[in-house]
């Protein structure tokens, strides 16, 4: 009885895990999502506001996409190291948001 519940519930963890996504689906979501950024921000971007205040807005129009990119990079990580990934990468969404907006105002007064 013990040897079949123990071997249920390896077979139950099995299933539950997913294995790791390959380099090509981590890198396809990443260019996803970067390619939302450069493509929102000229939309947000008056090129006066506060580029915080830019970058939130541009990152929640590139919400689905972050969200792509977050659950492939997940792939394969248990649950406690997925919501510590979730976590940490959630703060740093808009971060990188705002990075884009500020390289593109710096392109664009290169430019002039």
């Amino acid at each position: 009885m013990k040897r079949s519940l123990l071997l249920g519930f390896a077979l139950l963890v099995a299933a539950c895990a997913t294995p790791e996504a390959s380099k090509e689906e981590k890198d396809a979501a990443s260019s996803q999502y970067v390619a939302c950024l450069a493509k929102t921000a000229p939309t947000y971007d008056d090129g006066r506001s506060d580029a915080s205040t830019i970058g939130l807005a541009v990152y929640n129009s590139c919400r689905r996409e972050f969200q792509a990119w977050l659950d492939v990079s997940a792939k394969g990580m248990s649950p406690g190291a997925r919501q510590m990934f979730y976590e940490r990468m959630e703060k740093r969404g808009p971060e990188a948001a705002t990075q884009v907006v500020l390289k593109r105002r710096a392109a664009l007064r290169q430019q002039q």
